[in-house]
């Protein structure tokens, strides 16, 4: 991620890492405009999205736009690799400037997402095609979300406006909501998971509040 970062040729990025506790007693060194937090495996990649949520709302509130990405390590996967390099185009040099100038002059769009990663599982009547359909009903009723527009991104890596997020997580606290989810590397292939419906929530925020999901 240095890498990516220092690519893109621009001293206004701050840079927000969770690590796994097996970096407790090794922390790489922090430099200026970065800051490093070290979770237990909660919740896998959207728990420790939750950690730096509350991170950045708490020191950097003002932040325009939040890049969530992870490591993509899907190991019951082969393809994690391939879907790990179409998800980060997002904060790659050629993109970067243009979804920033895109945000910047659409201010209706919320979250922006690398081409081919918009899923919709919503068959109506509040069920989705997913083992975590009866959950996911049950949270949008407990969020006040309305069945408008719940298309979400796969693989939760995206641009998203850091007022979706402040809105949202006033009245509601990402470690609260982080305390919610699974331990270890759960899987909803079978039945469903809270963790997973986070994945889902995470771009509903957005859509909630009338914002547009659009894919680069």
């Amino acid at each position: 991620m240095r890498e990516k970062i220092e690519a893109l040729n621009r001293p206004d990025i701050l840079f927000l890492c969770s690590l796994p506790e097996k970096f407790s007693d090794k922390l790489p060194s922090q430099k200026t405009g970065e800051k490093f937090v070290i979770v237990p495996n909660s919740g896998k990649d959207i728990g420790g999205k939750l950690v730096l949520i509350q991170l950045l709302l708490t020191l950097y509130p003002d932040t325009p736009y939040a890049i969530l990405l992870h490591d993509k390590r899907s190991y019951q996967k082969h393809s994690g690799r391939w879907e790990r390099e179409g998800l980060f185009r997002i904060a790659g040099p050629e993109l970067f400037p243009v979804i920033e100038k895109t945000f910047e002059r659409d201010r209706q769009l919320g979250i922006a997402c690398s081409k081919g990663y918009i899923r919709n599982e919503y068959l109506g009547n509040g069920r989705f095609d997913t083992p975590n359909s009866n959950l996911l009903h049950g949270m949008l009723q407990k969020y006040g979300f309305s069945d408008g527009d719940l298309r979400f991104v796969a693989g939760t890596m995206f641009w998203i406006r850091t007022s979706i997020l402040r809105n949202f997580f006033t009245a509601e606290s990402p470690l609260a909501i982080r305390a919610t989810l699974e331990t270890g590397n759960v899987l909803d292939h079978e039945r469903g998971t809270v963790t997973h419906c986070w994945e889902r929530m995470l771009s509903w925020m957005a859509t909630a509040s009338g914002y547009k999901i659009r894919e680069f």
